[in-house]
Parts: C-alpha cells; sequence; structure tokens
C-alpha cells in the first residue's frame, strides 16, 4: 500500500463525468457536554462570517450547504454535522500541508472560540456519486 499511485486508481463514473464531479467536506464535531446549543450559534454566526470574509478575499474553499444535528443513532454524545462544498479544490493541498496562520488562531476566530464549546472534530471528504442528483 505504501507505493500505491493514488492517482492512477480509477474512480467510479470518471468516464462519464470526470473530474467535474464536485467534492464535499463533511466535519463532524462533538460539542462540549451541555454546549450543543452554544456550539450551533457560534456556527451560525462566527463560522459562517468566516467563510464571509474569505469569499470577500477570494479564499473561499468552502461554501456551507447544510447543518446537521442528528436525531436518533448519533451515539452517546450529541454532535453536529457541518457539509461543506468544496469550491477550490486547488487549495486543498496548501491547506492540508500547512499550519493554520497565527492570524486565524487568535481570539475572535473560529479556530479559537470554538475550542470554548467543543474540542474533538472529525473532517472527512466526500466524491459525489456520478448517478447522485449533485454530479
Amino acid at each position: 500500500m505504501r507505493d500505491l499511485d493514488v492517482a492512477s486508481v480509477p474512480m467510479p463514473g470518471d468516464a462519464d463525468h470526470g473530474p467535474d464531479l464536485p467534492l464535499f467536506m463533511e466535519d463532524t464535531a462533538w460539542p462540549h457536554p451541555g454546549k450543543l446549543g452554544a456550539y450551533l450559534e457560534r456556527a451560525g454566526s462566527l463560522y459562517v462570517e468566516t467563510l464571509r470574509k474569505a469569499a470577500e478575499y477570494k479564499m473561499d474553499i468552502l461554501e456551507l450547504v447544510a447543518a446537521f444535528t442528528p436525531m436518533l443513532g448519533a451515539g452517546p454524545e450529541r454532535e453536529v454535522v457541518l457539509w461543506q462544498r468544496i469550491k477550490r479544490p486547488e487549495f486543498l493541498q496548501p491547506l492540508f500541508a500547512r499550519e493554520v496562520p497565527p492570524e486565524h488562531q487568535g481570539p475572535g476566530t473560529w479556530m479559537h472560540d470554538a475550542l470554548e464549546v467543543r474540542d474533538r472534530w472529525e473532517s472527512r471528504l466526500l466524491r459525489v456519486a456520478p448517478w447522485s442528483p449533485l454530479s
């Protein structure tokens, strides 16, 4: 597996849609106990503002499409799922390869203030299936 050339692995639908299939980032966060409402409020204000500012400076990698709170089956902890369309895939590699710049880590930023209401999250990249209505 170490020598696998990932770029050579065929993807379902490549022949029909090629690289035009959109990518999504799914972020699942587990707010601190009793902080679900505070997390949702911060995401709906500070995170949305962070995305708006990124778009203003033409650095908008993500577009928030939906936010979910599972009703049943999420496990013992409440969780929030943010579903975001990747608008600029060319920005992904630099995003993964570098630390978050200091100006995006201080008080008043999403990366800082969200830690008051959660400290654990998981991100996944999702590719749309060729038969999906989103393709």
